[in-house]
């Protein structure tokens, strides 16, 4: 008996000898082997993480061995733990949405945090997520970032993507340019009533012509035309366009047409040295049936009705039908030969003394425009 306690207190002498010569000679535990026992003085211990790190990247601590998360699929369920990453029980079925869990006895609804590490006491949901690295994942949880963000998003890219968390948000336009205030990109126009100017900022549209009527297809207003072949027809609809006049030159300096111009409507052209007259038709006021300018005749000759007992017009006393009393093949009213004839071969008409082939030609009647 008396040798056992002597034995038992040996032990313990010598346990707290060693303890004592540990507590000397190891500055810090250290566990670069990850066995769970210290490297110098082989007393097993916990390692105490100030700061997490995942060198290999497998999102895992690898001082403590904590998992950091990851949710790469975005479904608030960690890809490495599986541990949910933020319940939420919108149904109010007393049940986590995501992962089942009873909502009541994960944290009655309500997340703490007691020891202010900003991961609930309780059920371990992350409560600020955070991103000083830049690597678009949550520093605390892992989560990925996008999915807190609040509804702030006070900057984003020309992709409509928050450039905080990456979730889609819609463009800002409160000066009304088109132009989108955070982002600058250009913004659609739009044309609700089809006059081919946008109704937020009044841009003015490109007219569309498909019919090639030199109508707007849209807001069907005239447009100009075009004459690159320089002939006064449009190229686009076919139309005739106006002349570029000369004056001086009474010509179009585009097609070369002959263009007269008659301001004062005396149906004379203004311009000197230019004796065109009734270029844009004559005129009868009186209903004599002469013109009033020019004096020209404007029966077609071709009624009876206008003719005298001569054969003349009765208008401007014009021979239209030809009339030879005497049989002389001379008319007798326009003193023209009405038939050519060479009796004796000498190729002159017997008749008015004109050069004619041999034989009889009887010669038309008058032609009148």
């Amino acid at each position: 008996m008396r040798k056992a306690l002597l034995l038992t207190l040996t032990l313990t002498l010598a346990l707290l000898l060693l303890l004592t010569s540990c507590s000397e000679s190891c500055d810090g535990h250290k566990d670069e082997n990850g066995n769970g026992l210290c490297d110098v003085c082989g007393e097993s211990f916990e390692p105490e993480c100030s700061k997490h790190t995942d060198a290999n990247k497998n999102y895992l601590c690898d001082v403590c061995g904590e998992c950091l998360h990851n949710d790469e699929k975005g479904d608030l369920i960690c890809d490495v733990c599986k541990i949910c990453l933020d319940h939420d029980d919108g149904d109010g079925d007393d049940r986590c949405d995501r992962c089942g869990a009873d909502y009541d006895l994960v944290c009655d609804g309500e997340h703490r945090d007691e020891d202010g590490s900003l991961r609930c006491d309780e059920c371990g949901s992350c409560l600020d997520h955070d991103d000083e690295n830049g690597d678009d994942k949550c520093d605390r949880c892992g989560a990925d970032y996008a999915y807190d963000c609040g509804d702030s998003h006070s900057d984003h890219d020309a992709n409509n993507l928050c450039n905080e968390c990456g979730a889609p948000v819609e463009h800002i336009d409160e000066n009304g340019d088109c132009i989108c205030d955070i982002c600058t990109v250009a913004l659609p126009h739009t044309d609700t009533d089809n006059n081919c100017v946008c109704d937020v900022c009044a841009y003015e549209y490109a007219h569309k012509d498909l019919v090639r009527d030199c109508v707007c297809d849209v807001c069907k207003v005239p447009l100009e035309h075009t004459d690159n072949s320089n002939d006064c027809i449009c190229d686009r609809c076919n139309a005739a366009m106006e002349h570029k006049r000369v004056a001086e030159l009474c010509k179009c300096s585009r097609c070369n047409a002959t263009v007269h111009l008659d301001e004062n409507g005396d149906g004379k052209c203004d311009t000197p040295k230019c004796n065109a007259m009734c270029f844009n038709g004559h005129r009868d006021e009186n209903g004599d049936r002469k013109c009033d300018v020019c004096e020209s005749c404007l029966t077609d000759h071709g009624d009876d009705s206008d003719l005298d007992e001569d054969g003349k017009c009765d208008v401007c006393d014009a021979c239209i039908t030809h009339k030879d009393e005497n049989n002389d093949k001379i008319c007798d009213n326009c003193t023209i030969c009405i038939e050519h004839a060479d009796k004796n071969g000498d190729r002159s008409c017997d008749n008015c003394g004109a050069n004619v082939d041999s034989g009889t030609v009887v010669l038309p009647p008058h032609e009148f425009n």
